[in-house]
Order: structure tokens, then C-alpha cells, then sequence
């Protein structure tokens, strides 16, 4: 652990050194694209929302509400979003969304052509509203496509430290004209619920992420019986050891006689791959890395006796299908992602290591302690213990 604590230390500070880089690196391009005169569209209001899968399936049923509140009636709805959920997004929202704008968030942060051009594409828009949808504002990201932006109003929360440093913070908070705190809400959804209460002025009585499927993917005919896995994860801390998938795969098909689909992007086809070669019985296995859209994924969920997966966007996607998921995770950004609230009547299992088991009912404890990053062995979960939720979930 101590190992740990100096490595994470090292770590923070080449990492701070590096975004002090950024800065020289980046701002220029912004420079630019504050002397590009534009005029202010009214009836326009821009939707930001840069973050991965799982934030937007948190925040997504937010949109319809803001796009039928009678305060922007007749107003141009507008979303930036991250083109990794293009798919997902243009088939569950586009009817509540007048016009996506794509953004490659990594040729954004690294190619200085692509992100002037980006930019001085988008402050033509020039929305009477922006609206930045991250709590955890990214100074490099969001927090500059806003401050190239000359909208009359701009809103955003209040931010933490996730993803800027304090002096960031100082700087781009003078961006908005509007900051709203939802710091006393620690699940995300709760946070998105808050922000657009305070926003509209109203009581929004959703629950819980949802998704309603209007068609069902042809891929759901094709399988039946099945589990989900998805073994990949943005961060090495947050994958659960391969051999102890596989085990609980081989688990799986010899207790339930059930078939095992493998998803995930062309990222996990490495890691999936080796799974499919090491399970006993082959034929009880399919591996779909890369084969399926986000929407096809949303059907198979949907349709799907369980997932089994580490801390990622897929847990989300799960909840709002209603589908049974058990998550094995370290304990980073405890509360605010995971564990769902018990209120929302949703089926996920979270599995910690034990020094989180052991004090759930510590609720505020461990979200001081865990807001940010655990150092917890995730691998320190044995699949005795998915296991046995596996026995729990199969038999309610």
C-alpha cells in the first residue's frame, strides 16, 4: 500500500507538470477563434455533454425534459456530445435534439489543427444559451469550447476536482454567468436532477435513467439464455483479472447450462479473446468485440439474464433496461456512480474489496475518502464472491 501511496504521488505530479504543457500547448488555438466576430443566434441553446457513455446515459432523459419546458419553447436545441455515443444518442434523442455537433474529444486535446477548426465551427453557432452539462468540468475540454462561445448566457454547475485543478476552477468559472451547486447530491443522476430543477424552476419526479426501445436488434433473436460480460475498463485499476472472468464464465454454463456473450469495443477483442480460448466449452460462447452498435448493446442488455462487468458505462445502460448487473470495482468516486441508491429499485450488485464491504453503512465515510481514487486491489475480490451473487440473482 505504501508502494501504492508513492506511485500515486509520482503520478499527480508528472500529471500536474504535463497539463501546465497544455496550457503553452492548447491556448493558442483558442486565441485564434476569440477574434472571429460572430453574431449571438437567438432561439439557440447549446447543449454540452463531452463525457463518456456512462454520463450521458445519466443525464440523456434531461434533454426531453428541457426541450417540452415551457421556458425554451420554440428554442433550437443544439448538443455537443462525444462521438463515441453518436449512435446511441441520434437514435434514442434525435427527436428531442434539433442538431448534434460531434466532437473526437482526443483529437480535440492533441491535434491543434483539428481543434481550431472545431472551435471556429461551433462559435458560429453562437447559441443565446449554453448550457455545459458536466459537474466535473474539464478546463482543457468543455470549460474552453464555452469560453470561445459569446452567448448571453452561460450555465454550468459548480465543478469539483475530478478533472481541473484549483487555479483552472478560478479562471474558468469567470466563463458562465450562471453556476449552479448540486454538490449536496452525490450520485450523478441526483446531481443532473438538481442542476435542471434549479434551472427551470420545477420538480422533476424521475427516478432513474431510463431507456425505451422501439425496435429490438435482430442480434436478440439470434441468442437466448444468455450473460453478459464485459471485461474491459478506461483504467488498469479498474479491471478485474482476467482468469477470474474465465472462471466465472466456466461457473456459469457448467451450473446454468446458459451461453456467454462477450461484448465491448475492438479495445476488449484482445482480452475477450483469451477468454473465448481458455473456456471448457466453447460452444457456449460468443464473442461480439466490436461486432455491436451502442444500440444493438442496449437490446441485448435489455433481453439479457444478467451482466457481469467492471465499473464502466455499461452498468448505466444496464439500469436503465432494468436489467440484472453485478459490477466488481476498486471503490474510485464511491457514491457518485455506484452504488445505485437502494430507493431507485434498480438490480446491481456491487462487490468491493473488503475494505468497503465491510463498512457500506458508512455511506459519507467512504465518499470523502473514495471521492476521487481508491487504492484498493480490485483483484482482491475473489470470484467466490461473484459467484455467490450470481446464485443470489439467478434465483429472484
Amino acid at each position: 500500500m505504501i508502494y501504492k501511496k508513492i506511485d500515486y504521488l509520482f503520478r499527480s505530479i508528472i500529471l500536474y507538470l504535463v497539463d501546465l504543457l497544455k496550457l503553452i500547448y492548447l491556448k493558442p488555438a483558442d486565441i485564434l477563434v476569440n477574434f472571429i466576430p460572430c453574431k449571438t443566434q437567438n432561439k439557440n441553446l447549446c447543449l454540452i455533454k463531452t463525457d463518456e457513455i456512462g454520463d450521458y446515459v445519466l443525464f440523456r432523459n434531461f434533454i426531453e425534459i428541457l426541450k417540452k419546458d415551457n421556458k425554451y419553447k420554440g428554442y433550437k436545441i443544439i448538443l455537443l456530445g462525444n462521438i463515441t455515443w453518436k449512435n446511441l444518442a441520434e437514435e434514442l434523442d434525435g427527436e428531442f435534439v434539433d442538431e448534434f455537433i460531434w466532437i473526437d474529444k482526443n483529437n480535440f486535446l492533441t491535434n491543434l489543427l483539428y481543434r481550431y477548426r472545431f472551435l471556429k465551427k461551433f462559435s458560429s453557432k453562437n447559441p443565446e444559451i449554453l448550457i455545459n452539462c458536466s459537474y466535473s468540468r474539464n478546463f482543457y475540454l468543455d470549460d474552453s469550447i464555452a469560453a470561445v462561445t459569446s452567448a448571453s448566457q452561460k450555465i454550468s454547475f459548480k465543478t469539483d476536482l475530478s478533472n481541473s485543478y484549483k487555479w483552472q476552477i478560478l479562471i474558468s468559472n469567470k466563463y458562465y454567468s450562471t453556476l449552479v451547486d448540486s454538490s449536496n447530491e452525490v450520485f450523478d443522476f441526483y446531481k443532473y436532477r438538481s442542476f435542471f430543477e434549479n434551472l427551470l424552476q420545477t420538480k422533476i419526479d424521475l427516478i432513474k435513467p431510463q431507456i425505451n426501445l422501439n425496435d429490438e436488434s435482430n442480434l436478440v433473436e439470434i441468442y437466448n439464455d444468455y450473460v453478459i460480460f464485459f471485461t474491459g475498463g478506461r483504467r488498469k485499476y479498474k479491471k478485474w483479472k482476467l482468469d477470474y472472468f474465465i472462471d466465472t464464465a466456466n461457473f456459469i454454463i457448467s451450473k446454468y447450462n446458459m451461453n456467454i456473450l462477450l461484448v465491448g469495443t475492438e479495445q476488449e477483442a484482445k482480452d475477450n479473446n483469451l477468454l473465448y480460448n481458455q473456456i471448457e466449452h466453447k460452444e457456449k460462447v460468443k464473442d461480439l468485440s466490436g461486432q455491436t452498435s451502442l444500440t444493438e448493446l442496449v437490446s441485448l442488455l435489455n433481453k439479457a439474464k444478467l451482466l457481469i462487468t467492471n465499473d464502466s458505462g455499461i452498468v448505466h445502460i444496464a439500469a436503465s433496461v432494468n436489467t440484472k448487473t453485478i459490477v466488481i470495482l476498486n471503490g474510485s468516486q464511491f457514491g457518485r456512480f455506484l452504488p445505485y441508491p437502494n430507493e431507485l429499485g434498480v438490480y446491481i450488485s456491487t462487490l468491493y474489496p473488503a475494505a468497503i464491504m465491510e463498512n457500506l453503512s458508512e455511506v459519507n465515510f467512504l465518499y470523502k475518502k473514495f471521492q476521487y481514487r481508491s487504492l484498493l486491489d480490485i483483484n482482491s475480490i475473489q470470484p467466490e464472491q461473484v459467484k455467490n451473487e450470481i446464485e443470489i440473482m439467478m434465483t429472484n
